[in-house]
C-alpha cells in the first residue's frame, strides 16, 4: 500500500503533529484549534478538506487548498490572528509570508511480511518511506492500536528506502503508525496511516496466560520455543497480554532449545536441543531471509553478544563442548575451551549468558560447574568458578542449566534437582565474591531438561520449567505474579521490553 501527497508539519517550528488518518474534514469555525483528520478550525479543513477561514492555521491547509481570509499557508502568516491561531507569530514563519518550516511530502508504503511470503507472520509490518530534500538525520516510526501509538520502531538510515519492521503487533487488529524524521535540524511528522494485521497462527500455542498481580508484574515480551512434542521446532513470541505476535517454524532437528535476537536487532538465531548437535540457524525478523551454518554445529544455547555477534555452545568438535562466537557471515571464534576446566567424560555445556554490564560471559557445564570469563576469552587465570566460593556442586543438587550473571557480580542459576533426584527445581542467586546464597525461589515445579532463570530490570525474576511447560514471574519476595502454561517441553525463555535489539535494559 502506498500513500503519497499527504502533508506534515515540522514539530520544532510549529509544535503541531499534523497527523490525519482521514482524507477530508468538515469546514471549521473561526478561531479554534485544528485537529488531525477530523473537524478543522480557523483556517482550513483536514487533509483534503475545504472551507472558509478567518485567521487560523491547519496542517492540511496549504496542500489541500484552504487558507483564506487570514489563514496562513505553511511557512506564511495570517492577516490578523494570534500565533496560536495561525497569524504572524514566530511559529508560523515571517511576517512577509516567507520562511519558517515547509510541509514535508512523505511517500509511505506498507505491507505485511505474509504478503511477501505466505508462511511469514501476518503480524510483521514492513514500512518503506521517503522524504524530499536532504537525507534524514534520524527517524523513528511510532505505532499502536490508537493514534496515541505507544510503540516505537527505530529506523536504520542505512536501509534502502529506510525499510523498517513493525514488530510486536497483535493479529487481526488495525494498527496506526506515523513516521517521525529529522531533516536539516527540523523534525517532521507524517500523517497517520493504518495497517491490518493477519490471522492468528495455528502452528504455535499456549494453554493459559494467568496474570495474578497486574500491578506487580513487569509487562514485556517473552521469546521461547518448543524442543519436543507436536510443536517441535516452533519459535514464538508472546506479548504482555499473552498473544502470540511472532512465530517461525524452524524445522530444526531436535527442536529448538534457544532462540535469541541479536543485539543489533536484525536477526533471530536458533540452536538445537539435540545432544548430537545441529547446524546453527539464523532468520531475519521478517522471516524472509533464512540461513543455516553447516560449519557451526551447536546445541542447547545461543545468546546475543555485542552488535551482530552471537555466542553459542559448539558441539561439533572432537574434544569437549566449548563456547564460540559467530558472526552473520559465518566467521567463528572460540572463547572458552571447556575441556580446560572439565574432567574428561563430563563435558555437557548447556547454558550461556552475556552480561553487558560486566562485558563477560557465563557458561554452565551440566554437573560440573558454572564458569564466568571475559568476553575476550577465558583462560586459566581469568575464569571464575561458582564452586570456588559457593562450595561443591552438591550444594545446589548436583546440576544446573540456566545461568545469568548480574551487574553486582551475583550469579543466578536454575538448579534442576536441588530438592532431590526428582526435584523440585529451584532458582538460586549466589554472590560470587563470598559464595553466599542471597535469594531463592521454590515454585514447586520440576524439569530434568533445560530450565531457565532471568532477572528482569525492575527486580522480578522469570523462571522457566521446561519439561512442565510452565513459566513463572516472581517478585523479589518470591510472590508469583504471572504464570504461563504451555505445551510440555519448552525451550529456554527470554523476557524483553521491546523487540528492537538491545536499545532497552532487558539484559544486564
Amino acid at each position: 500500500m502506498k500513500f503519497r501527497g499527504i502533508t506534515a508539519l515540522s514539530l520544532l517550528a510549529l509544535g503541531v503533529s499534523g497527523s490525519a488518518c482521514g482524507s477530508g474534514g468538515e469546514p471549521g469555525p473561526s478561531g479554534g484549534t485544528a485537529t488531525s483528520g477530523g473537524t478543522s478550525a480557523s483556517g482550513g479543513g483536514a487533509v483534503g478538506g475545504s472551507g472558509p477561514a478567518s485567521g487560523g492555521l491547519h496542517s492540511g491547509g496549504s496542500s489541500a487548498g484552504a487558507s483564506s481570509n487570514g489563514g496562513a499557508s505553511l511557512g506564511g502568516s495570517g492577516a490578523g490572528g494570534s500565533p496560536e491561531a495561525g497569524g504572524n507569530g514566530p511559529q508560523s514563519g515571517g511576517a512577509d509570508g516567507s520562511g519558517g518550516a515547509q510541509a514535508a511530502d512523505f511517500v509511505v508504503e506498507v505491507e505485511l511480511a505474509s504478503e511477501v511470503e505466505p508462511s511469514a507472520p501476518g503480524t510483521v509490518g514492513i514500512v518503506t518511506w521517503s522524504l524530499p530534500g536532504a537525507a534524514a538525520e534520524s527517524a523513528r516510526i511510532e505505532f499502536g492500536l490508537t493514534t496515541d501509538y505507544g510503540m516505537t520502531a527505530p529506523v536504520d538510515l542505512e536501509q534502502e528506502g529506510y525499510r523498517t519492521l513493525l514488530l510486536g503487533m497483535k493479529p487481526e487488529q488495525t494498527y496506526h503508525f506515523r513516521v517521525v524524521a529529522t531533516q536539516e535540524g527540523q523534525e517532521f511528522v507524517s500523517d497517520d496511516y493504518t495497517v491490518e494485521t493477519g490471522p492468528k497462527t495455528t502452528l504455535a500455542s499456549i494453554t493459559q496466560f494467568q496474570v495474578i498481580s497486574a500491578d506487580k508484574r513487569e509487562p514485556g515480551f517473552i521469546l521461547t520455543s518448543y524442543w519436543q512434542g507436536m510443536q517441535t521446532g516452533m519459535v514464538f513470541i508472546l506479548d504482555e497480554d499473552g498473544e502470540i505476535v511472532w512465530w517461525y517454524d524452524s524445522g530444526m532437528t531436535g527442536g529448538v532449545a534457544k532462540a535469541a535476537i541479536s543485539a543489533d536487532g536484525r536477526d533471530m538465531w536458533l540452536i538445537s536441543a539435540s545432544n548430537q548437535g545441529a547446524p546453527v540457524q539464523r532468520v531475519s525478523l521478517d522471516t524472509l531471509d533464512a540461513e543455516t551454518y553447516p560449519n557451526a554445529v551447536g546445541s542447547h544455547d545461543i545468546q546475543a553478544g555485542v552488535g551482530g555477534t552471537m555466542v553459542f555452545i559448539e558441539y561439533g568438535e572432537s574434544d569437549c563442548d566449548s563456547a564460540w562466537e559467530i558472526e552473520k557471515d559465518g566467521t567463528t571464534k572460540e572463547v572458552l575451551e571447556l575441556e580446560d576446566f572439565t574432567p574428561k567424560g563430563s563435558c555437557h555445556g548447556n547454558s550461556l549468558a552475556y552480561s553487558k554490564a560486566k562485558d563477560s560471559y557465563v557458561m554452565s557445564s551440566l554437573d560440573v560447574d558454572a564458569f564466568v570469563f571475559p568476553r575476550a576469552g577465558g583462560t586459566s587465570s581469568n575464569v571464575t568458578r561458582l564452586t570456588t566460593t559457593a562450595g561443591a556442586i552438591s550444594t545446589w543438587g548436583g546440576l544446573q542449566h540456566g545461568v545469568q550473571l548480574l551487574s553486582d557480580n551475583h550469579l543466578l542459576i536454575f538448579a534442576n534437582r536441588e530438592g532431590g533426584n526428582m526435584g523440585p527445581s529451584v532458582a538460586i542467586e549466589y554472590a560470587l565474591d563470598s559464595g553466599e546464597e542471597v535469594w531463592r525461589y521454590e515454585g514447586g515445579q520440576f524439569t530434568a531438561n533445560l530450565g531457565d532463570v532471568q532477572r528482569l530490570p525492575g527486580g522480578n525474576t522469570l523462571v522457566t520449567y521446561s519439561n512442565a511447560g510452565i513459566i513463572h514471574e516472581v517478585t523479589p519476595d518470591q510472590e508469583k505474579v504471572l504464570q504461563i502454561t504451555a505445551q510440555k517441553n519448552l525451550g529456554y525463555a527470554a523476557w524483553r521490553r521491546s523487540l528492537y535489539g538491545d536499545s532497552d535494559d532487558s539484559l544486564e
